[in-house]
């Protein structure tokens, strides 16, 4: 009965939780880790995915997708569209240690201000929708990216930067997007799916979950980057770790 309270009490704030991340990151990870206790998950940010160990600071274990596709293409850079916090909730903190190299684009100047506290790489004070993704391969000197974050508010706004960047020049090997479906219904999510397959992207895992019933994030991978062998290897291993509609706590 408890744990069925405490469920359903976190899946129906997660608008105002994701908002505290923002603006109150501590209080929001421990909110997270009082969620977990009560559900008897996990609370450590060590995860194994079967033989293979990672640490993540990520809200679903982003990172930890990143770097299993990088472990596929060996390409270890990243765009991160909506970066928010420098560290916690952070879905590119993890890869920077480990040596990868990027750019973070956020819109709230105190952010930026912490992140270039605390970050090395590169972050810049932008509206995402205002600017211009034309050059993106000629920044990073390569038209092929490890890693793609979309995450900006509210998610129609994130559908847009996401039409917005030259997919048929520039390839990102994976990519989470999200479209919040649990809070704005299924048209963004329905749209960017269209979107995607149409730029010969693979969904390899549909709706992420955090908590029960707040599917909020696709997460895609490119087959020419990875091959067929990828994307079985991608989905084998995210999908006969988490249980459908659970999420990474899971494991």
């Amino acid at each position: 009965m408890l744990k069925s309270l405490v469920a359903f009490v976190f899946a129906k704030t997660t608008p105002l939780r994701k908002f505290l991340s923002i603006r109150f990151p501590d209080m929001s990870f421990r909110l997270r880790s009082i969620y977990a206790f009560f559900l008897g998950y996990p609370t450590s940010h060590q995860y194994r995915l079967r033989e293979i160990a990672f640490s993540t600071q990520s809200q679903a274990l982003q990172d930890v997708f990143a770097r299993l596709v990088a472990s596929w293409t060996g390409v270890r850079t990243y765009l991160e569209i909506g970066a928010g916090h420098f560290e916690l909730g952070s879905n590119t903190y993890v890869l920077e240690k480990q040596g990868w190299k990027g750019v973070s684009i956020e819109i709230d100047p105190e952010l930026v201000a912490s992140f270039r506290a605390n970050r090395k790489n590169e972050i810049l004070q932008m509206d995402a929708l205002a600017l211009d993704y034309t050059n993106l391969g000629r920044d990073f000197n390569s038209h092929q990216i490890g890693y793609l974050q979309v995450d900006i508010d509210p998610a129609p706004q994130s559908l847009a930067v996401l039409k917005s960047l030259p997919l048929q020049d520039l390839r990102f090997a994976g990519i989470t997007f999200e479209h919040d479906s649990y809070a704005v219904g299924n048209r963004v999510r329905n749209e960017s799916r269209r979107f995607l397959r149409g730029k010969g992207y693979v969904l390899v895992r549909g709706d992420v979950t955090w908590s029960p019933g707040s599917a909020f994030e696709d997460w895609w991978v490119d087959p020419d980057q990875i091959g067929k062998e990828g994307v079985r290897a991608l989905r084998s291993k995210l999908f006969g770790v988490w249980r459908p509609n659970v999420g990474p706590f899971g494991l």
